[in-house]
């Protein structure tokens, strides 16, 4: 089959799937190599040499919009999760990190929110704003919970203050 038009140079895996992009041959002693994205990624396979991704193409590309429950804030998803495990007595937090697809360390760190001040917690839960939901994105608060509790609200309301003020 070699040196017929169109002869798959790349071995196939083991589960059928190609590893790597396909090399075509063909008459005109021009190698096309065509690249077979991801199907979640929702675009159609494509020629990435000797041609540049051409437009339409980059394109077909779907970008997918997050849904309504991702402009929240984190705040959120903790707070469902702390009340799941307490109707749940056999719910993990590993069983958690499984089923949002997210790592234990992440969810740990999710829960670290629960360990703010009632009112910074009401506040975190009151965002709706993308660039504010930013702003107190989890690393910030995380590191205001560590405090000990008659500090919390005193930093937490001087990051609040540092935002308003941008």
């Amino acid at each position: 089959m070699e040196g017929t038009p169109f002869s798959n140079q790349a071995k196939l895996g083991e589960n059928g799937w190609l590893p790597e992009d396909i090399e075509i041959r063909t008459f005109f002693t021009l190698t096309l190599v065509v690249g077979i994205p991801h199907a979640r990624w929702g675009a159609t396979p494509f020629v990435s040499y000797p041609f540049s991704y051409p437009i339409d193409v980059v394109r077909a590309v779907k970008v997918v919009e997050p849904e309504a429950e991702d402009k929240l804030h984190p705040i959120h998803k903790v707070l469902e999760w702390e009340k799941r495990l307490s109707e749940e007595p056999n719910l993990k937090k590993s069983h958690i990190a499984e089923n949002e697809k997210l790592t234990r360390a992440r969810v740990t760190q999710l829960f670290q929110l629960n360990e703010l001040h009632e009112e910074a917690k009401h506040y975190l839960c009151d965002l709706r704003d993308p660039k504010s939901i930013r702003a107190f994105s989890l690393r910030k608060p995380a590191v205001i919970a560590k405090a000990p509790p008659e500090k919390q609200m005193d930093l937490f309301l001087e990051l609040k203050n540092s935002n308003v003020s941008k």
